[in-house]
């Protein structure tokens, strides 16, 4: 049995991301979740093979951060995530 905040959040994640690709601090604020909750979630689902993170972006200390996107044809599949 799934716990129902699990698909809850990953729902809102996968949704969120349906607009194009985001760094996990953007994903946290949107969501309004922990930047740990939206880590867990991003790997989650990355084992899934719902998402990944091919870019990433230099922030403004200098280190690279991913942009994680959805796999391509996550949502034509079944029409939900």
């Amino acid at each position: 049995m799934t716990d129902p905040r699990l698909q809850k959040d990953l729902t809102r994640l996968l949704a969120a991301l349906e607009d194009g690709p985001k760094t996990g601090a953007e994903l946290s604020a949107a969501l309004h979740l922990k930047a740990t909750r939206i880590r867990s979630l991003l790997l989650h689902l990355q084992t899934q093979g719902k998402v990944h993170a091919p870019h990433s972006v230099t922030r403004e200390r200098g280190r690279p951060v991913n942009l994680w996107e959805l796999r391509p044809g996550v949502f034509s599949e079944t029409g939900t995530p």
